[in-house]
């Protein structure tokens, strides 16, 4: 409740991020309401509990309370507050500072009424220095352990917990598709163009078809969105151009210092597939030469319903246009479709043949780890592997003996309900041990390498592996570092990379 505190400074977030819930004492038990109403209607995934130094419901207790209330406002003011709580008003005072944050994490993590998938997090605000506490709640024999800080100017993003941070890092992003990176603000504004032009618009705004509060889809409901409705919205080359230019001007103001932009090439009334790459390979070459900020390279998809012809046209389309940018070829699609391993094999084997990488969406959902799929898959000899989730022992191992390049997404697996037990249980935390026996990439997916339909950038993907698995700065870095022996650039990327790194850690003063 208190006045000083600007909570958006303080946690790196923009209005509009975070609903902010003010009380006297920033109790959780006063607050659940609303906390209840935000998580199940709107979606919410993490609660925040800050108290802050000074606080006037720290050393205070309820008796002191009613007596003020009687002497100044009457006994039936104290009256009427007592009928709405069993005759007895709790004030929710506290004593101690930072054990009442510990009370309050305690009760929202104990309520039924908060599900276990929601992150509960406590923090004390240093009202004179503008510092945040970050108090460990870590159970052990039914103890707490004590609290840890930072030790930085949180109102200056310097600890990974703080967006800003984060989003200064120089970012490695290999597995965005480019479709599903387009913001609902983006596909708005064509779909405003489209209107004044009056080109057959049929199509609902995408601010209502794709809401913003709305980030929980599933295998089953995501797909559709893209053959039914954003394909049908960008289905001539000024909005392939306008959207393709977004997205990299998106990803660069995210602080991603190179990309890998992954796409299906597909055909409509107003272009062939050869024409939707070229236009694609033309904005990202005309942004690469703009600025020195982002570097972008092209992966070409096929998808697991693709025909044989249709891969055959994709692999040949990557080998014609590998000296304009393309890099390699990737496997995606709906996880659910079955797939020739013999004619992908075939397909793939081409590619790698004519100097591409490869990448392949793998393990992602059961429907897509049987044990044929995955030792085929693996065959191939693939560069890369996304997701990896649902991956039996004796093959993981074969993953490392290999040092094979993973890309792992986690509001996509979280959200789209890939994995189970939220961001805590996601299967990072696994691959992220073995790091020095494999490279272990952050990335966003067709969920969240979809950041258009799950609203994940990826300094936001940074700051989660921050915060539910104890990573800092240093940590940060070095998985970027990492991530760039494993992209399909040449070695002069990968120098260009290590020396903006070099420069980062340098000029980054890190206390934490």
């Amino acid at each position: 409740m208190d006045c000083r505190i600007d909570a958006y400074a303080a946690f790196g977030i923009s209005l509009g991020d975070a609903h902010v819930i003010r009380n006297a004492g920033g109790s959780a038990r006063d607050a659940l309401r609303s906390i209840v109403l935000s998580e199940q209607l709107l979606q919410t995934t993490e609660v925040f509990v800050i108290k802050h130094t000074h606080c006037g419901m720290q050393g205070i207790t309820n008796d002191l309370i009613n007596q003020t209330v009687v002497k100044n406002l009457g006994a039936d003011a104290l009256a009427e507050l007592n009928s709405l709580h069993c005759n007895r008003f709790d004030w929710l005072p506290f004593a101690d500072l930072e054990q009442g944050v510990k009370d309050d994490v305690a009760f929202l993590k104990s309520s039924k009424a908060i599900p276990k998938s929601v992150h509960v997090s406590g923090w004390i605000y240093d009202v004179e220095t503008g510092k945040l506490l970050f108090v460990k709640m870590v159970f052990v024999r039914h103890h707490l352990k004590t609290s840890d800080e930072f030790g930085v100017d949180a109102q200056k993003g310097y600890f990974p917990h703080c967006r800003e941070f984060t989003k200064s890092l120089p970012k490695i992003e290999l597995h965005a598709h480019l479709t599903g990176s387009i913001t609902r603000e983006c596909l708005h504004d064509i779909w405003l163009a489209r209107s004044k032009e009056h080109l057959n618009q049929t199509l609902e705004d995408p601010l209502e078809v794709l809401k913003a509060n709305k980030c929980h889809y599933d295998v089953v409901s995501f797909f559709p969105l893209f053959t039914s409705y954003i394909y049908k919205l960008i289905d001539n080359l000024p909005s392939l151009v306008y959207s393709t230019n977004a997205v990299l001007n998106d990803f660069t103001a995210d602080g991603v210092c190179y990309l890998e932009l992954r796409t299906t090439p597909r055909v409509s009334p107003y272009f062939t597939k050869e024409q939707y790459i070229k236009t694609i390979l033309d904005c990202i070459s005309d942004h690469n030469k703009t600025q020195d900020d982002l570097h972008t390279y092209l992966i070409l998809s096929i998808d697991r319903r693709n025909t044989a012809a249709e891969m055959a046209s994709t692999i040949d389309l990557a080998v014609k246009y590998q000296d304009q940018g393309i890099v390699g070829v990737d496997l995606c699609g709906n996880p659910s479709h079955p797939i020739d391993i013999e004619m992908l094999y075939r397909e793939f084997s081409r590619a790698k043949r004519a100097g591409l990488k490869l990448t392949l969406h793998f393990a992602e959902t059961t429907q897509s780890a049987s044990r044929a799929e995955l030792e085929g898959l693996i065959a191939m000899d693939p560069d890369r592997l996304g997701h990896v989730i649902h991956v039996p022992e004796d093959i993981k191992d074969v993953i490392v003996a290999r040092s094979i390049g993973l890309e792992l997404c986690l509001s996509c697996n979280v959200l789209a309900k890939l994995t189970t037990g939220g961001f805590e249980e996601h299967h990072f935390r696994e691959w992220y041990r073995r790091m020095g026996k494999v490279v272990v990439v952050l990335c966003l997916e067709n969920k969240t390498d979809d950041v258009g339909v799950f609203m994940s950038p990826l300094s936001l993907e940074y700051y989660l592996a921050a915060k539910y698995f104890d990573l800092k700065a240093d940590h940060l870095l070095d998985m970027c570092e990492s991530a760039s022996t494993v992209i399909f650039g040449d070695q002069d990327e990968k120098s260009r990379i290590k020396e903006k790194i070099a420069l980062h850690r340098t000029n980054r003063d890190f206390n934490n």
